[in-house]
């Protein structure tokens, strides 16, 4: 509808309408200005054109601070060009319009209109303000859409009028914009979904005859903040209030009986909620993602708490429920993050899957004594939980009830569990002891799974069947007693327990899986049961502490990479029952010296002795046929293959990386070995003079392999043997020194310890092999690094001392000095303390240094903090544990150095005239510097530099205010050490001058009334403003005047105006529209002999416009 258009008017007062201030002067009538003659100021006339006298370097003042008595610059703006009309009773006077005031509507309008029930109508008007009106019901509408639908994103008020009874299903959904609804008393019912995602209802009041809150009727209303429920309300539907985020507060009436599933899901903003005592139902999920609410108090006798009631409530701290409890649902207290304390009444007899899950803070819970099955997840990742009493009612367990409660140090299995279920206790790994009862006949998957603080499991005799992966990741495992009636060790069940160093497996026990025993780091024996048959893949790969392993006759086959990596094994008797050894068996064995191939093997398979770095000869039996690709592939020392038949089928592969020397020792009248891969090394009959002289050769080009290590304060020495050794002799020598022998033992042994080591000296030692008792005979080549190194016990690091020697280091040309402390580092400290003191002075701790090499070699710190021409002492002590703590060594009585004097480099000066007529003089910092002094003296002949000011080394700014105002001084500053100074400038000059006054203004407009032939008419006229701060000439008084200038960019500064010492403010109404200009204003001062002293002035301006 078109609308009729109102005409706005401004009226303009008579009489004049001035934008002035006290004190501002026009540039079209100076108001008093200061009386000064033209000739007695520098600049040249008003108006004409002049350069300022002076250049002046720009440079950063001290913010000055308004004069007293003068305000801030009001803001002036433009007047824009306004039409005027005439006022009817103001005839004869033109006025002003402003053409951009909006029209107002003179008539309400209707926009849409219709019905909306048998005898309700509604209208939609022009404001988006949407009118219920009539009697009776609305319609409902669920499957069709409300007749204002189109309109829904634009309504922003609805008002249901008195005789309406009801709210219609879906009415408002999706009304995203309404956030007025006004209800009439009339109403007795809304239906569901009606005000379904209104998102910005803030508040709403429900008539006292409602009832029911029906399904989803407010679902979505994120902006809801208050609501009142009328005390006649029994029912709160499904998702009745669901997803109100800004829900803060809601008070559930006294006669409500029954709340619906999700009724307050997602009220993140409900911090309190009170249950009142008539509610005997709540469905699902009533209260979920509540993320505020901290306080419930359940008042009735409600006798279940429904799945999810109160999941992710995380600022849900605690809870007490009422004795009518009987069941609490399903992930009841999901997510509740901050709960910790729940009292669980007597009267609880179940307790649903996940109850408590991811309930982080809780601690402790009792179960009351009617609950007979605790079910899955129920206190999943509850991290916090340290304690649980369970009642002798149990009768089972739910998979995963405890995993990954990590807090959890101990626990009791009730008598009645006959089963632990899948990752009961899996994650748990603060448990440290579990009481297993005897009724326990099985135990699942996982059960104890990464328990790393599990010590000692002792399992009934009942248990005869455990399930995969059933201790898996128990770190800390030592012991386990397996009942005798098991007969299956499944995959992974003691997978990656690294402590666990030795077990008895069951003679019960016929089958082990796979992986049975990975990664058993620790692992040392183990005994294969009679009854076993097949060791499988990976059974015990990683197990590198293995030493020994028992096979027994019934053992027919070892599976692929069964024994990998067991790099401890050094021999293995493998039973001749065995016919098969898979791929990779024994790959990375390390250690492997000697094995007997079982005589039913045919094949050695591919990578079956892989990477045997140790094994150095083996015996194939004549049953072997075909020794497959990369089957002792890098077996590095491998020097030796006695065949005891003819050449079995084997490529070049089979023996890749072997070495190029490898000695083939074969039958008299062995065939095949004329071809490759045989042919590609040296192959001779055994027991021939040939093959005696191939392994002498042989013998004297090894090269004995020996380690090392200290043990009880004592060097243990060990050695790999030699094929054909008959005896080896140990040699010693100190760093520097020279080998020499100082034992001989027999061929077998392998191990010597050294007992005449001491502390603090570097041993070597070596080995040789010889092919005679008593060291008789040709020998082995011997290495000459094996180093040992006894490291320190505390109480021999007490003895020691460090040597300390120190060194001035002269820096940047010799202005600064540092001394270089260094010191041979003590084995075992783990820090060091560097002191120093002056001579005659007390040993002074100034710095501490890390050291984690732990011996050997030498230390160097730098310490920067000297003075220049003094004389230090400096010392060090080494200490056993970090941070200079805990036993300290001896220390020398400290080494001396005297510091050069240094050449301290000129200050350089610079001087700014400032504000009171002073001089500020600045200078940069000198390095060690201890103090500094002013110089000052008259720019003529016959004067000379006198002090003015002393300061300390951390001071590079002196103001002088001595300084007589116009006279002109020379200024300079020496740095000072002791009696040791720096040189000086003498021409740096200074002037105390006025300071520049601060710029800043405005563009402006002023409307004037004049009449012409009788007419009253508005005259509108524009300029700029300028103004500035005051400028002093003592502390005091104020400059005489200040000069006003002007130029456009690429001109030369003109004078406007001169005036008077009170005069802050410039008027310039002879700039032109559009233009940029640039103002500056310059002070002056009256001198005694009647010369005018101009002061500083900013020589960019301030940038204007109008």
């Amino acid at each position: 509808m078109r609308k009729k258009g109102k005409t706005g008017v401004a009226l303009l007062m008579a009489g004049v309408l001035l934008f002035t201030n006290s004190g501002f002067v026009y540039g079209t009538e100076l108001e008093s200005p200061v009386q000064l003659e033209e000739s007695e100021l520098q600049p040249e006339e008003e108006g004409t054109e002049e350069i300022l006298t002076e250049e002046i370097e720009e440079e950063t003042e001290e913010p000055l601070q308004e004069e007293s008595g003068y305000g801030e610059l009001q803001t002036l703006g433009e007047i824009e060009e306004w039409e005027t009309t005439d006022v009817e009773g103001l005839e004869g006077v033109e006025i002003i319009q402003n053409p951009d005031v909006p029209e107002d509507s003179t008539e309400d309008g209707i926009e849409a209109e219709g019905s909306c029930g048998v005898q309700a109508i509604w209208k939609l008007d022009e404001e988006w303000n949407l009118v219920i009106s009539g009697s009776g019901e609305m319609n409902n509408y669920g499957i069709r859409t409300a007749p204002w639908s189109s309109y829904d994103y634009l309504i922003k008020t609805v008002t249901v009028e008195d005789g309406i009874t009801s709210i219609g299903e879906s009415a408002f959904k999706n009304c995203s914009r309404l956030n007025t609804v006004t209800l009439s008393d009339s109403i007795t019912a809304i239906h569901r979904n009606a005000f379904e995602n209104c998102s910005s209802i803030e508040e709403l009041y429900i008539p006292e005859k409602v009832t029911e809150i029906a399904d989803s009727v407010f679902s979505g209303c994120e902006g809801l903040k208050n609501i009142t429920l009328p005390e006649m309300m029994k029912t709160i539907g499904d998702k009745a209030f669901s997803g109100c985020s800004g829900l803060s507060e809601v008070t559930i009436p006294e006669g409500v009986e029954s709340i619906g599933e999700s009724a307050f899901n997602k009220c993140s903003d409900i911090e309190t909620i009170d249950i009142p005592e008539n509610v005997l139902q709540m469905g699902k999920n009533v209260f979920s993602g509540c993320s505020s609410l901290k306080d419930v108090y359940i008042l009735g006798n409600i006798e279940k708490i429904g799945d999810g009631t109160f999941s992710n409530c995380i600022r849900l701290d605690e809870i007490q429920l009422p004795e009518s409890v009987n069941t609490i649902g399903a992930e009841c207290f999901l997510g509740c993050s901050s709960l910790k304390t729940v009292d669980l009444p007597d009267s609880v007899t179940t307790i649903g899957v996940r109850a408590f899950s991811g309930c982080g803070s809780l601690e402790s819970l009792g179960i009351p004594e009617g609950v007979s099955e605790i079910q899955e997840g129920m206190f999943l990742n509850c991290r916090n939980l340290q304690k649980i009493e369970l009642p002798e009612s149990i009768i089972s367990f739910g998979n995963g009830v405890f995993e990954n409660c990590s807090s959890l140090e101990t626990i009791e299995i009730p008598e009645k569990v006959s089963s632990l279920s899948d990752n009961l206790f899996s994650g748990c790994s603060g448990l440290k002891e579990i009481a297993i009862s005897d009724g326990i006949d099985s135990i699942g998957n996982s059960t104890f799974s990464d328990c790393s603080s599990l010590e000692r499991i002792e399992l009934p005799s009942n248990v005869t069947s455990l399930g995969i992966r059933a201790f898996s990741g128990c770190t800390g495992l030592k012991e386990i007693d397996l009942s005798s009636g098991l007969e299956i060790l499944p995959q992974y069940l003691f997978g990656n327990c690294r402590s666990l160093k030795t077990i008895q497996i069951p003679k019960s026990v016929r089958q082990m899986d796979s992986y049975v025993f990975f990664g058993c780091t620790g692992l040392e024996e183990i005994d294969i049961p009679e009854r076993v048959e097949e060791i499988p893949a990976y059974a015990f790969s990683g197990c590198r502490s293995l030493k020994t392993v028992g096979m027994v006759d019934s053992l027919t086959s070892i599976g692929r990479y069964a024994f990998e990596n067991c790099s401890s094994l050094k021999s293995l008797e493998i039973p001749d029952s065995v016919r098969t050894i898979a791929s990779g068996a024994f790959s990375k064995c390390s250690d492997l010296e000697n094995i007997h191939l079982p005589k039913k093997l045919h094949t050695i398979e591919e990578s079956v002795f892989g990477n045997c770095s140790g094994l150095e000869s083996i015996t194939i039996s004549s049953n072997i046929e075909t020794i497959e690709n990369y089957a002792f592939q890098y077996c590095s020392r491998l020097g030796y293959l006695t065949m005891e038949g003819d050449a079995p089928g084997a490529s070049y592969r089979s023996f890749f990386g072997c070495p190029e020397d490898l000695l083939i020792l074969v039958p008299s009248d062995a065939k095949g070995y004329d071809t490759a891969p045989w042919t590609d090394y040296k192959v001779v009959t055994a027991g021939s003079e040939e093959a005696e002289e191939a392994e002498k050769e042989k013998f004297q080009n090894t090269v004995t392999s020996v380690t090392a290590s200290e043990k009880d304060e004592k060097a243990v020495i060990k050695w790999k043997s030699v094929r054909s050794a008959k005896s080896y002799r140990i040699y010693r020598k100190e760093a520097g020194g020279n080998f020499a022998g100082i034992v001989t033992v027999p061929a077998g042994e392998n191990v010597y310890v050294d007992t005449t080591v001491s502390y603090g000296i570097k041993y070597y030692y070596t080995v040789k092999a010889f092919s005679e008792e008593d060291a008789n005979g040709f020998y082995s080549k011997y290495p000459l690094d094996v180093l040992f190194y006894m490291p320190q016990t505390e109480k021999t690091f007490a003895e020691a001392m460090p040597q300390v020697s120190v060194q001035s280091v002269l820096e940047n040309g010799g202005t600064r000095c540092s001394i270089r402390i260094s010191w041979n580092r003590i084995d075992g400290a783990k820090s060091y303390r560097v002191y120093q003191k002056e001579a005659g002075g007390k040993f002074v701790g100034v710095g501490n240094i890390s050291d984690s090499k732990g011996y050997g070699g030498s230390i160097a710190v730098i310490h920067p903090n000297v003075k220049m021409g003094k004389t230090y002492y400096y010392t060090v002590k080494g200490f056993w544990e970090e941070d200079a703590k805990g036993t300290c060594t001896k220390y020398p009585a400290g080494a001396k150095v005297t510091v050069p004097p240094v050449n301290l480099p000129t200050p350089k000066v610079t001087t700014k005239s400032m504000n009171y007529c002073t001089v500020d003089v600045s200078w940069n910092k000198i390095d060690y510097a201890e103090k500094y002094v002013i110089y000052r003296k008259e720019a003529k002949a016959g004067t000379s530099f006198k002090s003015i000011k002393t300061v300390d080394r951390y001071t590079q700014k002196y103001r002088d205010s001595t300084a007589k105002m116009g006279t002109k001084y020379y200024y300079t500053v020496k740095a000072y050490v002791g009696s040791e100074c720096s040189g000086y400038q003498k021409n740096v000059t200074g002037t105390a001058l006025p300071s520049a006054p601060s710029l800043y203004g405005h563009a402006f407009s002023t409307a004037t009334q004049k009449y012409t032939s009788g007419q009253k008419k508005v005259v509108v006229q524009g300029g700029i403003g300028v103004r500035w701060t005051g400028s002093k000439s003592g502390a005091n008084t104020f400059v005489t005047g200040y000069r006003v200038f002007r130029k456009t960019k690429g001109e030369s500064w003109k004078t406007l105006a001169t005036v008077g010492k009170n005069v802050r403010q410039y008027k310039d109404t002879t700039v032109k529209k559009g233009t940029t200009y640039y103002y500056t204003v310059r002070p002056y001062v009256r001198m005694a002999d009647g010369s005018n002293l101009w002061g500083n002035y900013d020589t960019n301006g301030v940038e204007l416009k109008r």
